[in-house]
């Protein structure tokens, strides 16, 4: 009877101690999770939100810098036509990465760098599309240009308003920076190792001079990139400087060099500690402008581990053989072949 009595007192004690580990483990579950979402919302509460807003109103009034250029205002034998939308896919989402020549974000600017960040969750790949800012488009409410000038007249908004109208693509969400975050963010890395030749050196020295003399008021030879051809560890300037280059190469030399360095990037992080990855989110995010909400840029950035797993490809806007190169009042421009290249971004992006 005895033994009966202590193995029911056993067991009673067996149950509290599980229920008290049970209650342990949930308590601590529940405190790592209130951790996460208040460190996710304290970092994105840093981001600059436009809250759904366009960032300016459209002035066609803006001086281009070519209003001297003689010449018609349109090619004759362009025929534009509005593409017909690409169907919606909920499993990719798209975001234009925007990067501008400019300090403040809020200053009207053409956009330097155009690339759309694709998500594709089913395949588990990201894919970036660059387009070249000298592809000529229909700009909505104007008339036409180079597709970088949409941004200077409209922002963020005409611009994605624009890729819709000509590519067909729903660009609704939009990541900007400006090029001197990008020096931040990859000193903050650790710095990116790119294969550079003698040419790609050179030009990226200039750039590095013209920097320090407007930028930063140093020596014109302060952190050149130096010895000949080959592997070099490059710092935020000299990736940006490197990044910048399209004099080899032209525009597609210049974005495909821009995607370089962006891949290293992402391979970058998958090899940074929490703490690294803290220190890097500290930097970046105060200086990025979106009209993402703050929950759909915490989702991402709750997302941003996973992601790093994903297969990462990239191209170009145009592809080659699918445009020819024009000018008109003394500006080169690319006219190309619209229906090839919405055809290829739907085979790379969503695989159908």
């Amino acid at each position: 009877m005895a033994n009966h009595t202590r193995r029911k007192t056993t067991k009673k004690k067996g149950r509290k101690r599980a229920e008290i580990v049970a209650v342990s483990v949930s308590l601590t579950l529940i405190c790592v999770l209130l951790f996460g979402v208040s460190y996710v919302w304290a970092m994105v509460s840093k981001v600059n939100y436009t809250d759904g807003k366009w960032l300016w109103n459209i002035d066609w009034s803006i001086d281009d810098g070519e209003e001297d250029a003689s010449g018609p205002d349109t090619l004759s034998g362009v025929d534009f036509t509005d593409a017909e939308p690409i169907p919606h896919d909920d499993d990719v989402t798209n975001i234009l990465l925007i990067g501008l020549d400019a300090r403040d974000p809020d200053e009207r600017s053409r956009s330097d760098t155009m690339i759309l960040l694709s998500i594709n969750d089913r395949t588990k790949e990201i894919t970036l599309t660059s387009f070249l800012r000298d592809i000529y488009v229909d700009i909505p409410g104007g008339s036409p240009n180079r597709l970088n000038t949409a941004h200077m007249y409209g922002g963020p908004d005409l611009l994605m308003e624009t890729i819709k109208k000509n590519f067909g693509i729903q660009v609704d969400k939009y990541i900007s920076v400006n090029f001197f975050s990008f020096i931040s963010i990859v000193d903050t890395l650790g710095g990116v190792d790119l294969e550079l030749t003698e040419r790609e050196i050179e030009i990226a020295n200039d750039y590095i001079g013209d920097m320090n003399e407007e930028l930063f008021d140093l020596p014109r030879s302060q952190d050149r990139i130096e010895g000949g051809a080959g592997m070099k560890h490059l710092s935020g300037k000299q990736a940006l400087a490197y990044a910048r280059n399209r004099y080899v190469g032209s525009d597609f030399g210049r974005t495909e060099r821009q995607r370089k360095v962006l891949e290293q990037v992402f391979e970058k992080l998958k090899t940074m500690n929490l703490l690294q990855l803290n220190d890097l989110l500290n930097q970046f995010l105060p200086q990025v402008t979106t009209n993402l909400s703050q929950g759909q840029f915490g989702t991402l950035l709750m997302n941003a581990l996973s992601y790093l797993s994903y297969d990462l490809n990239s191209w170009s806007i145009p592809m080659d053989g699918t445009y020819s190169n024009e000018t008109i009042k003394r500006r080169s421009v690319l006219v190309i072949d619209f229906d090839a290249n919405i055809e290829e971004f739907d085979r790379r992006v969503y695989q159908r």
